[in-house]
């Protein structure tokens, strides 16, 4: 984050105007949004976005924007012409080092016309970036490593760690307390001792939440007595006006949820938005009722710890369903 020289903090741009490139669905304003939440701020109410046909190290020049996600050679351009200063690193400054960084991007055609050679780059891609990874903590320890790779309109895996390969500690995963589909209260810290993975969706969807859950039911299936008495899922709404406990309950059931191993969840609107974007999910009401939203899956150790998160619905269900094992035998 790169800002003009009043403000010292992430905290700051309260009530200032924030550039973003793109639109407000761009990875940039996904990732602000994600740190201006982090230090307590809300991204809808608490930041002016501005979106323009320039780019927002240009606007940052002309002063029509205060501070802005600056991608090099950008930061530096600007410094050596003394103009602002870092406000926050990520590369280097917590939690953000531990967080992760990149997205890679493909064409939706090229991809279902080559579905084989676009596995092979992104495999590629994650071998180099974790032996490049592995180089650095030889020598200096540095924790970062990729921790997401999301593909935007098209498959989409979150990493290529093997079995016997720890997952990196993102950090403790945001407790909750809400309603699930039996009307009862659960909170995260019910389930210290289990694996468990977080999802967020809404029923009235029709687009990527059903085939998010069927994709879980799907692993569900596979992974046997382990799923329940060790394994949990949860599915947090982000439309709690109309997902109320009966709602949820028949969604559960149209895709065999045992309530024993899988909770819908609901609650107050803004509990619920608050959990939302704690795990980085952003959600918008459109004209038509719908929710458009980021699609994220949370994975959570025994210990309560964060540990991955997948972007996305279409992320490898195998590499899914051996992450949880591998959590689970990391706690025997």
């Amino acid at each position: 984050m790169f800002g003009r020289e009043d403000i010292k903090s992430l905290a700051e741009p309260k009530g200032r105007k924030v550039g973003v490139g793109g639109n407000l669905s761009s990875d940039p304003h996904i990732f602000v949004s994600a740190m201006a939440t982090y230090v307590g701020l809300d991204p809808q109410r608490d930041i002016e976005w501005i979106v323009g046909p320039a780019k927002p190290a240009e606007l940052f020049a002309q002063g029509k924007v205060d501070p802005f996600q600056a991608f090099p050679p950008e930061a530096q351009d600007l410094r050596a012409r003394k103009v602002g200063h870092v406000i926050l690193d990520s590369s280097k400054d917590r939690p953000w080092s531990q967080y992760y960084c990149c997205m890679l991007a493909v064409n939706a055609a090229y991809a279902e016309k080559n579905p084989a050679a676009t596995k092979r780059v992104i495999r590629a891609i994650i071998k180099s970036a974790d032996r490049g990874q592995a180089r650095v903590e030889s020598m200096s320890q540095w924790p970062a490593r990729i921790l997401v790779l999301a593909l935007m309109a098209g498959p989409a895996h979150a990493h290529d760690a093997p079995r016997d390969e720890r997952l990196p500690v993102m950090g403790p995963a945001p407790d909750f307390t809400l309603t699930s589909q039996d009307g009862t209260r659960v909170s995260l810290s019910d389930f210290r001792g289990k694996v468990v993975a977080v999802a967020f969706m809404y029923t009235y969807c029709t687009s990527v939440c059903p085939m998010l859950t069927a994709n879980m039911a799907q692993v569900r299936d596979e992974l046997g007595s382990d799923f329940g008495s060790k394994i949990d899922f949860v599915s947090i709404t982000l439309d709690p006006e109309r997902d109320t406990p009966e709602v949820l309950k028949e969604y559960a059931e149209a895709f065999r949820a045992d309530p024993k191993g899988w909770s819908f969840l609901t609650g107050d609107p803004s509990p619920v938005r608050e959990v939302a974007l704690k795990y980085g999910v952003f959600g918008r009401k459109t004209a038509e009722g719908d929710i458009d939203h980021t699609t994220v899956v949370s994975l959570i150790d025994p210990s309560g710890m964060l540990r991955v998160q997948y972007l996305g619905v279409r992320f490898d269900l195998e590499e899914f369903r051996d992450d949880l094992l591998s959590l689970l035998d990391e706690s025997k």
